[in-house]
C-alpha cells in the first residue's frame, strides 16, 4: 500500500518532508544536482551520458519514488540488462532496500516496479513507497523517521539502477 499523503495535512506536510529529503540528497554527495520543483523532489543522476532523474512525489494519494528518462535507449538498456542477467527488478529494489537498512532481512519487502512512458514522455520506472514509512514518524509525514525512511527509498532506488544498462555511461 502506498504511503497516504492525502489525508496527512496537505501540501505543506509533504512540501516540508521533501523539502527536509532534499536538504539530505544534496548533502549526500550521491546526485549531480537536487531540486525542488512543483511539489517534486527531482535528482539528477551522475552516471549515465543520457539524463536520468530519481524522483520523489505525490501521485494518486500517495508518495512514489521513481527514475526517469527522456532517453529511450538508457531505458532500453536498463530492460535488456535485466533480461540478459535474469534479475527481477523488484528483487534488485528488495536487496537495495536492506542495503540501505529500510529492511531487516532478506525477503522483508516486495517491491512493484511500473515501467512505462509518462504524460511527459519520459521512460519511468515507479514503486509506491509503503505506508510503513509513515508509521516509523508515528503518523507524521514530515517526522525525522519519515524524512530518514523517505531518503533511504530515494537512495535504494539509485543504488538498485546505478549499474543496470547504460546507467554508468559510455562503454560500461
Amino acid at each position: 500500500m502506498a504511503l497516504p499523503v492525502s489525508n496527512q495535512g496537505g501540501a505543506e506536510r509533504v512540501a516540508k518532508l521533501l523539502e527536509a529529503v532534499a536538504a539530505r540528497a544534496g548533502a549526500s554527495g550521491v546526485f549531480r544536482e537536487v531540486k525542488l520543483f512543483n511539489g517534486e523532489l527531482c535528482c539528477e543522476a551522475q552516471g549515465p551520458a543520457e539524463p536520468a532523474y530519481y524522483k520523489l512525489r505525490t501521485e494518486d494519494g500517495g508518495l512514489w519514488v521513481s527514475m526517469a528518462t527522456p532517453d529511450r535507449y538508457l531505458s532500453q538498456s536498463i530492460e535488456q540488462d535485466l533480461v540478459h542477467r535474469g534479475d527481477k527488478l523488484g528483487e534488485l529494489l528488495s536487496e537495495s532496500l536492506l542495503d540501505v537498512g529500510l529492511v531487516s532481512q532478506r525477503g522483508g519487502v516486495d517491491p512493484v516496479v511500473e515501467h512505462f512512458r509518462d504524460e511527459k514522455r519520459l521512460y519511468t520506472f515507479r514503486t509506491p513507497i509503503e505506508a510503513a514509512v509513515l508509521e516509523r514518524g508515528g503518523g507524521v509525514i514530515e517526522s525525522e523517521p519519515a524524512v530518514a525512511a523517505a531518503l533511504g527509498w530515494l537512495l535504494a532506488y539509485e543504488q538498485c539502477f546505478r549499474e543496470l544498462g547504460g546507467m554508468q555511461g559510455e562503454g560500461d
